[in-house]
């Protein structure tokens, strides 16, 4: 027969579109859960690394608690005695200075973006003190998950310091 389709013809189309339907819907409820996922990581990511830094590194310059408007990079570790997470305490005090002075400047010395808040505390165990409590002035709340990372560090007075650092 001439210029006719048979009834496999149709059938074999109308498998291969349901199926193809199939598959674009399947993508798009999968994407955004995986967009979700990938948003999450990447805020437990940037606290994990915040700590980091705060904790084991020095800073640039590497005494930049003298003048902390000079400093390039924030770190908090003790640079006379070069020990994993050994903490100067006028550097935790510099710190909090900093901080009150131009949270969103440190938010970028931190390494984070402009839609990132944070807040880090840092509390000495030894007298229960309250040492630094830095936070933005007006916090932004957001549908996004928030990434707490808690570490005990020693300061170089002889005590130790719980460091909280959230990023949302």
């Amino acid at each position: 027969m001439k210029g006719q389709m048979s009834y496999e013809f149709y059938f074999a189309l109308s498998i291969f579109v349901i199926f193809t339907a199939y598959i674009i819907f399947q993508i798009m409820v999968i994407s955004p859960n995986y967009v979700t996922q990938v948003q999450s990581q990447n805020i437990k990511l940037d606290a994990f690394r915040v700590s980091e830094l705060l904790v084991d590194d020095n800073g640039y310059p590497i005494n930049w608690d003298a003048n902390p408007s000079l400093a390039k990079r924030v770190g908090l570790s003790d640079e006379t005695k070069n020990i994993t997470n050994m903490m100067s305490v006028s550097k935790v005090t510099a710190f909090g200075t900093l901080c009150s002075s131009n949270y969103n400047s440190l938010k970028q010395l931190l390494g984070l973006g402009t839609n990132t808040q944070f807040l880090v505390t840092i509390s000495n165990i030894v007298n229960n003190q309250n040492m630094v409590t830095c936070a933005p002035s007006q916090v932004i709340s957001r549908n996004t998950e928030t990434a707490v990372i808690t570490r005990i560090a020693a300061l170089n007075d002889g005590t130790y310091a719980n460091i909280t650092v959230a990023v949302w």
